[in-house]
């Protein structure tokens, strides 16, 4: 009994300090960091807040192709946002992500993509 309860307070624990984080791929022996980014947009009042990041930046090349691509909310208990694929990705030499917060929240975003040659 004592057991049952432990465990059923470790479940309620774990997702009260669960985020949404996202993952795209896998990340290879070989691959590595193309793109890292910490995205943080304050709330607005009963408003969603978004943001689109893109690799590589408007104007820019890249000849490596992106193998995982991982999105980490760095706000606690399910508050923080959503991660999107909008365009490119895996496979592809380019990638935006669009990024979602929830109504009145902020967003506090980890991106990095990673890709080989």
């Amino acid at each position: 009994m004592k057991l049952l309860v432990f465990v059923s307070s470790f479940v309620v624990l774990m997702g009260l300090s669960s985020s949404t984080n996202t993952m795209w791929g896998s990340i290879g022996n070989f691959d590595t960091l193309l793109h890292y980014e910490i995205v943080k947009k304050s709330s607005s009042l009963f408003s969603i807040v978004t943001i689109d990041v893109t690799y590589p930046e408007p104007d820019r090349y890249s000849n490596r192709t992106i193998t995982a691509i991982r999105v980490t909310d760095q706000v606690p208990n399910d508050k923080g946002g959503y991660a999107q694929l909008s365009d490119g990705g895996i496979g592809f030499t380019h990638a935006t992500i669009h990024l979602k917060s929830q109504r009145g929240k902020s967003l506090n975003f980890i991106v990095e993509i990673y890709g080989r040659k």
